[in-house]
């Protein structure tokens, strides 16, 4: 499968010198099927050559695939390996007609110094996505209909994204900020570690080369906080909070998840599609950008696209999307935010209707990511739910999160736990007398005599404080309904009606 366009690679790039050797982790084997893939965790052992500035993760095709499986190609930069020490994620196929079994801690596949060949006038690498790439392997239809959907989305092929940076630009719509004063405000600049201050100038440099931000000359400043993902590169976020304390916001609301999930009654087929740094897509108002204007150790910088963290962002992206779909909403396709799922009861009805929705995204100048489209499934996960013919069920990797939730230690800890578990409450019986020990730790401590205790109003009701500790107060009660919403497996599926079939 991968094997002639890898030797092709391999001879183009000149047999590019093997670096080091992929290495199976984990304590037990595991049996693929054939044509399988799956995912595993792998460890990246360099032999003491100096890589390049980029490493390829590949199949061993010197030395043959003795094992029958082969390793998805993957780029990863040498400063993120370091960061993850040499922890990667991989992917591999069963290229045979039978089972492999892949036994722990073995070697399977190698690591290759990568150098971008060709780069464009801005800087920036010169991509073109593969065709093969739009070829939809996993869904359960014909070789005949696989082609044919390949054809009609590779029409559209420039409304996908050829990388993280490669985001569309709305035409419709900019992004305002209302304040309730106009007075600015000045906020200090964070300290950076400075293990991080390279990664930070690598994304600032990308961000401004692609013109989603530039330097600033704003009366506003807010700070910024690097979060490290769990792939080891950095996101960077802005603290907005002075600016949305003084933000009049826009009520424009999202779809409740369970009505919006009602408008998939009757669909057998699925295909979910989704934007590229969504909010990054949409223009800043040019007398509003110098309200996002954040400052860092690197320097000062405002937007020029809709940054994330806003107040009135959501509200902006949903009527954006809902506007881009226009009479096809909750009819033909359903969006919430960047999530888009359009169905359908045939596959006839389902083309026609992909094909309305990708020229309306073209249109209006969007773009969306590859990789997280799928296309043509009877069944799918949408907005933390699995979605079929049959009807929705509970997401199982949801479940295992929450089932492996530690004890919450203060009021925090003690709502992000209760979140997952209420939004699939209606596949728990009884949840609200179950979770109700729980709810009550969310309330400001009653006395014998029944006031609210309050630092500052005794007598006031209301929700306690955050990082306020409820230690002291969990009761076998609450050890009991905490254990009792983790046991349970709220896996049953409900089904979808219709409006005609509602009651």
């Amino acid at each position: 499968m991968l094997r002639p366009v890898y030797q092709r690679m391999v001879e183009e790039r000149k047999a590019p010198a093997e670096v080091g050797r992929l290495w199976r982790l984990g304590g037990t084997e595991k049996v693929l099927q054939a044509g399988e893939v799956a995912s595993f965790r792998a460890s990246v052992k360099l032999n003491g050559s100096q890589p390049g500035p980029y490493v390829v993760l590949g199949t061993d095709f010197n030395h043959g695939s003795e094992t029958g499986v082969e390793v998805i190609p993957e780029i990863i930069s040498t400063k993120a390996l370091k960061r993850t020490r040499g922890r990667v994620s991989v992917s591999v196929c069963n290229v045979t007609d039978s089972p492999v079994v892949l036994k722990a801690r073995m070697p399977i596949g190698q690591v290759e110094s990568a150098t971008p060949l060709s780069t464009d006038s801005g800087g920036g690498v010169d991509k073109e996505i593969p065709d093969e790439r739009f070829y939809p392997k996993d869904a359960p239809i014909s070789p005949e209909w696989k082609k044919r959907l390949q054809s009609q989305v590779l029409k559209w092929k420039e409304l996908f994204s050829k990388d993280e940076f490669d985001v569309g630009l709305a035409k419709s719509t900019e992004h305002r900020i209302r304040l309730q004063e106009d007075k600015p405000f000045r906020e200090r600049s964070r300290r950076v570690p400075l293990g991080d201050l390279d990664d930070l100038r690598e994304q600032l440099n990308e961000l401004q080369r692609t013109k989603v931000i530039q330097e600033s000359r704003s009366p506003y400043a807010s700070p910024i906080v690097l979060v490290r993902k769990k792939n080891g590169s950095v996101r960077l976020c802005i603290d907005y909070r002075t600016l949305n304390r003084r933000t009049i916001p826009d009520q424009y609301a999202t779809p409740r998840i369970e009505d919006a999930l009602q408008c998939l009654s009757g669909a057998k087929w699925f295909s979910v599609l989704d934007l590229r740094s969504g909010y990054h897509q949409i223009p800043m108002h040019p007398e509003d950008k110098e309200k996002t204007a954040f400052i860092c150790p690197l320097g000062f910088f405002e937007f020029n696209r809709m940054p994330q963290c806003l107040t009135g962002a959501p509200a902006t992206f949903q009527r954006l999307m809902e506007k881009t779909v226009g009479d096809m909403n909750l009819i033909e396709v359903l969006v919430y935010l960047d999530d888009i799922i359009v169905f359908g009861k045939t596959l006839e009805e389902h083309e026609q209707r992909l094909e309305k929705v990708l020229k309306r995204l073209h249109e209006e100048g969007l773009k969306l990511s590859l990789e997280k489209c799928q296309f043509c499934l009877p069944s799918v996960t949408y907005l933390g739910h699995v979605v079929s013919a049959e009807g929705v069920s509970t997401d199982p990797r949801k479940l295992e999160a929450v089932a492996s939730w530690p004890r919450p230690r203060n009021v925090t800890e003690l709502s992000m736990n209760r979140t997952p578990r209420k939004i699939y409450r209606r596949f728990v019986g009884g949840f609200a007398k179950i979770a109700q020990p729980l709810n009550k730790l969310l309330q400001k401590e009653t006395t014998e005599e029944g006031c609210k205790v309050s630092d500052q109003n005794p007598s006031a009701p209301g929700p306690r404080k955050a990082r306020e500790s409820i230690q002291g107060e969990w009761t076998s009660q609450c050890e009991g309904a905490f254990v009792k919403l983790k046991e349970s497996n709220p896996s049953s599926c409900f089904g979808l009606c219709g409006p005609s079939q509602a009651v």
